[in-house]
């Protein structure tokens, strides 16, 4: 992901918050990924990559059809939030989407950290969520023109 796209959807990850989070993506990535002790961010604004991401929640065709809503709607925030739990890891996965733009995170640890990934991934998703939010109206409906 460029930059511009990083700083439009999501907040700046830095050493100095709560938690201390190291950016393990490989260069030109659809996906960034970032470590912070045994917890792993996923996220992308890549529309493949996040449809891909929403494929594992079974929530492809779900998004897809979030993705023409918001078009419609472009001054409303879609939220579609997933969870599974697998050979002792558990992930936790959001979908948002405005204005035809769709956003991919996804946050996993093991099974033994699930309330840390849960209050974690609450946070993270909280800000992300206020930021596409607080886009401008006339903004939102450019992007939702553009995608026309």
């Amino acid at each position: 992901m460029n930059p511009a796209q990083v700083n439009r959807f999501f907040p700046r990850m830095s050493t100095d918050a709560s938690r201390a989070w190291v950016n393990i993506s490989s260069p030109h990535s659809a996906i960034d990924v970032w470590l912070s002790g045994a917890l792993t961010l996923k996220r992308s604004v890549d529309l493949e990559t996040a449809l891909g991401m929403a494929d594992r929640f079974s929530l492809r065709v779900t998004v897809q059809a979030g993705l023409e809503q918001s078009i419609q709607s472009p001054g409303e925030l879609f939220i579609w939030r997933a969870e599974d739990q697998i050979a002792g890891e558990v992930s936790k996965a959001a979908f948002l989407i405005r204005a035809g733009r769709l956003c991919g995170i996804e946050m996993s640890s093991s099974t033994s950290l699930e309330r840390l990934l849960g209050s974690v991934f609450e946070e993270y998703l909280a800000s992300v969520s206020a930021k596409m939010a607080g886009w401008s109206m006339r903004s939102a409906e450019q992007r939702a023109a553009a995608a026309n």
